[in-house]
């Protein structure tokens, strides 16, 4: 009668009210019917309670999650399945990471995965699930180095055991490519989200509400490579799909806004972004932590574009208030936010704040991840940065090369960050009348790899005007003519209407 009355909700000829209750107070009258109905059924109710929480969460609602995920656990008492436990220990490490309650998520995620170790072994379908939501946890803990096995045992375990066809192993093959995609392993991350959209649109068809979250992760990929109206349409078929299926206030629809709204910020359109944003801050749920911290540095990134110190400054306080209050200094999220607020204080000119803010945040991150773990470079960059701001040139240049150190370390020199930030050492360099014969030198090499490489030599344009503008600063206006004859002539280089110009102006 209990799973009958869930049913009956859907037909219009058999519910006592004109249309369908929502989702989310079926739920909770679910919820409360299991508690009253069942209770001489305590492991009935612990599976049922475990299905409501699970389907709670992807609702976005977190309290409610958390609460009957807490009740399901405790109707099993000290006995009941190791696997139904594993499950509702995977699901609450889930929510609190959404809470940033971290200590909790590693906690909830690493018992889970030792209950269902314990109860199936390492190669078994229950450890590949639970491993598919633990890489996600791991993500939101910046537990990098952690998510990459767990994502990729999931998707092995689960597609050989089910078929790479069957939905558990496309979601596994999702979060693989979340995982690639958070590593900067783009071009992998995108194979695999491509073909995960595929199997989902073959399967279910193209607006299902499966494909809301692969096609977040493929804007994402395709605002890295500054292909933005693929990105752009691929989030607004994103967003509707969220709309459709699961609502107006919405963690997924929100996230997706938000994402947007960090395209249009990239593309230059502040406008839009800040629209976007709007529309994401009214669609996150009261109770979203994770997703609001998210959106709050975005926005602060638009001000901080914009030039409106002020207004960057309130929202890299708020995003650091969050993430300080709930992650706390275990977290490198938390540092990277006070490392932006420090940007919005060099910007209103308190360089002193600025400096004791970020100087914390990369001494933090070292002892966190260590002292070649790539995400240093996120808080080394925006040291070089305050010190070009004050133009301090050759401290700027010491943050960079370290950072250029450790990028080459991690990806080696093909990685596109190798490139741009070579191309801001140069830049810096050649401020210092002792640097720009380095400036020059590496700018040279740069010009000369793009040659053999692709990806480097669609953005090798603003290092040539770097080179010719140096070839001028030395008086070799012949030299700075003929590598821009050159470039011109490359039919690999991607140049803007702006530099294409710029690059005629220097060849004639």
């Amino acid at each position: 009668e209990f799973l009958g009355s869930l049913y009956r909700e859907h037909d219009p000829l058999s519910r006592d009210a004109a249309v369908a209750r929502s989702p989310q107070v079926q739920m909770a009258e679910a919820v409360a019917r299991v508690e009253s109905e069942l209770s001489e059924d305590p492991v009935s109710q612990a599976q049922l309670l475990r299905v409501l929480g699970e389907t709670q969460l992807h609702l976005s609602q977190i309290d409610a999650s958390r609460t009957t995920l807490g009740l399901a656990l405790s109707k099993l008492g000290s006995g009941g399945s190791l696997l139904l436990r594993a499950e509702i220990e995977s699901l609450r490490g889930a929510v609190a990471s959404r809470e940033l309650r971290l200590d909790d998520a590693e906690r909830h995620t690493m018992n889970a995965l030792s209950l269902a170790t314990q109860a199936a072994g390492t190669e078994s379908i229950a450890v590949g699930r639970i491993n598919t939501q633990a890489a996600y946890t791991m993500l939101s803990m910046a537990r990098y180095k952690d998510a990459r096995p767990a994502a990729e045992n999931a998707h092995r375990v689960l597609a050989d055991a089910l078929g790479a066809n069957h939905p558990e192993s496309i979601r596994a093959l999702v979060t693989l490519a979340l995982v690639q995609e958070v590593l900067r392993e783009d071009a992998q991350a995108l194979i695999n989200i491509r073909a995960a959209i595929a199997m989902l649109e073959q399967r279910f068809g193209a607006a299902n509400a499966r494909l809301s979250r692969p096609l977040h992760i493929l804007g994402s990929l395709l605002i890295r490579q500054r292909n933005f109206d693929e990105a752009r349409a691929t989030l607004i078929r994103g967003a509707e799909i969220a709309r459709q299926h699961i609502g107006e206030r919405s963690n997924s629809l929100a996230n997706i806004l938000t994402v947007r709204g960090e395209m249009e910020r990239l593309a230059g359109d502040f406008t839009a972004a800040l629209a976007a944003l709007d529309q994401a801050e009214k669609a996150f749920p009261d109770d979203e932590v994770l997703g609001r911290a998210q959106l709050f540095m975005i926005r602060g990134s638009v001000y901080f574009d914009l030039g409106d110190g002020k207004r960057a400054e309130a929202d890299y306080r708020e995003v650091l208030r969050l993430r300080m209050n709930t992650g706390g200094p275990r977290n490198f999220s938390t540092w990277f936010s006070q490392a932006q607020l420090g940007d919005a204080l060099t910007l209103q000119g308190r360089f002193e704040e600025a400096h004791r803010l970020q100087e914390e945040a990369a001494a933090q991150t070292r002892i966190l991840l260590g002292a070649d773990d790539y995400q240093n470079t996120l808080i080394l960059n925006r040291r070089a940065g305050t010190y070009a701001m004050q133009g301090d040139w050759r401290n700027s240049v010491i943050h960079k090369r370290e950072a250029i150190r450790i990028v080459e370390k991690t990806y080696g020199r093909d990685h596109i960050n190798y490139l741009f930030w070579n191309l801001n050492l140069a830049d810096a360099l050649s401020k210092i009348p002792e640097g720009r014969v380095e400036a020059a030198q590496i700018a040279d090499s740069l010009i000369e790899t793009s040659r053999n490489n692709p990806k480097l030599a669609e953005h090798i344009a603003q290092v040539v005007l770097l080179r010719c503008d140096l070839h001028i600063a030395s008086g070799e206006t012949e030299a700075a003519r003929n590598l821009a004859a050159a470039t011109l002539a490359r039919p690999d280089i991607a140049a803007s209407a702006e530099q294409r110009s710029a690059l005629q102006r220097l060849a004639l």
